[in-house]
């Protein structure tokens, strides 16, 4: 015999229960967080609800949520005019049917076109707006407009209803709300961090009502933006703000403000990116505690709390460059696990790693962390192929490639591709390799016309990212010093407008990237450092470090050394002003004088004269230009 058995739920169904007005904020929170949780779990195990409603949510006496009706399973869906939610569910899997309950469908759903979780995520959206307005955000008399009202009208903020409601809160319903779904969350769990942090912000009163008493100024009820950053030893957040009384075609100069640590091991971390909603960040790190050394795995830190994860710690190979997917479900990055570097990609919840590319011998792989197209068909991942630098087009889910060639630039290699986000244009950075001290950025149109250079070659470049429309460069320099983000704006060819702007000053950046919403920075803190070390040559042992003596004692990296013949004095290289010039320093230590200031860096080479009278020193040396 074959039965089903189901579950006895007790308690009242969400519609039953909801207020006229809405629920309160902190009883709004009580069920919408497991809520979420609910649709998270599904979607985890690749169940897309299609129906959610006010009369598909229990809550039991013990204010515990349980989503119901998961059973769709007929062939169409009659619209009958019985008003509210009331209109009878149909199911179809075919793309040109219809699924859902009219008023809460996605714009998807009303045009009968395939679904995916993210179209529960904008049902989602209206039951938060009527939990906490008591109203639903489309209205209209008959199912047929009704629809025509998801696909067309923009529903009225939930703070114009509710002035109560802080404007976090509101704008997470918004997001929701979007009508394309590359605009919404693009996982419930990802929502679901998003309640909890805005719960936790109202919590605290750290988040105020949209329409502020008239005794609070504007100033002070302005709209704090959360900026993350990932460090050496520590990701760090601050606030961005954007001016915007510049002339269009030159964008004012964001400002960061309130750093906060996100992680604070030991390990090098770098190459952060972002999950789609801008609650979690993933980043390479090596437990060696040196970038070049030690198992890299790819981490990911939920920000504001809890423990950082390793995706990859399934395998001792190297697993570096994560990029997020813009559906957040998937992370791409590069490993050598199979004995050859490969593309892979793994869940964002962990999982096991999916090789999509094989990419042979470490030589072919440029290192920059392969760029997913804004609507997730594509993967661009730069390579050096038979000695020219190639960006591979790798289009999803077929896996089949194609290739845009990028120019020689005289044998110098390319890397820290950035694609913009219209995927129209490349930026890149090339210069001799990985550990060159000059560089130079460019740009470049996707189908691989002429390149247009962004700097001028006599400053060290290194991570490039677009803004969100496409119309400036960011990128890390040290033209002013110390590893620095700056801003370039750009003309619609390519080309640089005005001068490139300085928007931080003295942080020693070592890679940074913006949200997918363009309000937030992610960026790596650190800087090699080396310092200078005064060893005994004994007679009758082999010294230690026992016997050594510290000379320098540098935040920097000094590279060359040589002595004096009368040994009183050293000329070193350092960084400590941000790239390598001479420095004279006394044999045993004290203040370094500088001896060059050439904004390229400047090394010591074989051969000296030194006129130990005048405690002089000439010193032949090298200093560096572009190419």
């Amino acid at each position: 015999m074959h039965f089903i058995t189901m579950e006895l739920v007790k308690g009242k169904t969400l519609a039953e229960i909801l207020p006229k007005n809405g629920f309160a904020i902190g009883k709004f929170f009580e069920i919408a967080i497991p809520l979420a949780d609910a649709l998270a779990a599904a979607h985890q195990h690749g169940i897309a609800h299609r129906d959610l409603k006010p009369a598909n949510v229990m809550v039991n006496a013990d204010g515990r949520v349980k989503v119901l009706d998961f059973g769709l399973a007929t062939a169409t869906l009659e619209f009958v005019d019985r008003g509210g939610s009331e209109f009878p569910t149909r199911l179809a899997t075919q793309e040109g049917h219809i699924v859902g309950t009219p008023a809460y469908m996605s714009p998807e759903q009303a045009e009968g076109k395939t679904v995916d979780a993210r179209s529960d995520i904008f049902s989602l959206g209206i039951v938060f707006y009527e939990m906490l307005t008591g109203e639903r955000p489309f209205g209209g008399d008959t199912a047929a407009s009704i629809v025509s009202s998801i696909l067309k009208d923009t529903p009225r903020s939930v703070s114009h209803l509710q002035p109560a409601i802080p404007r976090e809160l509101a704008r997470l319903v918004h997001r929701c709300l979007a009508k394309d779904p590359i605009d919404r969350y693009q996982s419930a769990i990802d929502l679901r961090h998003g309640l909890e942090e805005t719960k936790q912000d109202v919590d605290s009163g750290d988040v105020l009502p949209s329409h502020p008493p008239a005794h609070i100024s504007p100033r002070s009820m302005r709209m704090r933006l959360v900026v993350v950053a990932a460090a050496l030893v520590a990701f760090t957040a601050g606030v961005w703000l954007l001016r915007s009384r510049e002339p269009p075609r030159m964008p004012a100069v964001p400002r960061l403000q309130s750093a906060v640590q996100v992680t604070s091991s030991l390990d090098v971390e770098s190459y952060v990116t972002w999950s789609p909603d801008g609650g979690r960040v993933a980043y390479q790190a090596s437990g060696a505690g040196w970038y070049y050394v030690g198992n890299h795995d790819i981490w990911v830190a939920q920000l504001g709390s809890g423990e950082p994860v390793n995706l990859t710690k399934d395998h001792p190979a190297n697993d570096r460059m994560p990029s997020w997917s813009p559906d957040g479900r998937e992370i791409a990055f590069f490993s050598d696990r199979d004995g050859n570097w490969g593309l892979y990609t793994v869940a964002a919840i962990g999982g096991q790693p999916r090789n999509i590319l094989s990419l042979p011998g470490i030589g072919n792989l440029n290192w920059s962390a392969p760029q997913w197209a804004r609507d997730g068909t594509k993967l661009f991942v730069s390579v050096r192929q038979a000695g020219q630098n190639v960006v591979m087009v790798l289009s999803l889910p077929s896996l089949e490639t194609t290739r845009v060639v990028l120019p020689l630039h005289e044998g110098n290699v390319c890397w820290d591709l950035s694609v913009s986000p219209s995927g129209r244009r490349f930026a890149y950075v090339e210069g001799g390799g990985g550990s060159t001290e000059v560089t130079r950025l460019w740009t470049i149109q996707a189908s691989g016309a002429e390149a247009v250079p962004l700097t001028d070659g006599r400053t060290n470049v290194w991570s490039p990212t677009w803004s969100r429309d496409g119309r400036r460069v960011f990128y890390v320099s040290n033209r002013g010093g110390s590893m620095d983000l700056w801003q370039q704006a750009i003309a619609d060819d390519g080309k640089p407008l005005g001068e490139p702007l300085a928007v931080t000053q003295g942080l020693g950046i070592r890679s940074a990237v913006f949200s997918p919403d363009g309000t937030r920075l992610a960026y790596s803190r650190g800087a090699r450092i080396a310092n200078v070390w005064r060893v005994p040559i004994l007679s009758d042992r082999p010294a230690t470090w026992a016997d050594a003596q510290q000379v320098t004692s540098e935040h920097a990296h000094i590279e060359f050394v040589d002595v004096s013949p009368d040994g009183m004095f050293l000329a070193v290289s350092s960084d400590r002003r941000g790239n390598q010039d001479l420095w004279l320093l006394p044999a045993a230590g004290g203040e370094m004088t500088p001896l060059t200031t050439d904004p390229t860096p400047d090394g010591l080479r074989a051969g000296r004269r030194t006129d130990a009278r005048l405690r002089s020193t000439r010193i032949a040396a090298v200093t560096g230009t572009y190419g």
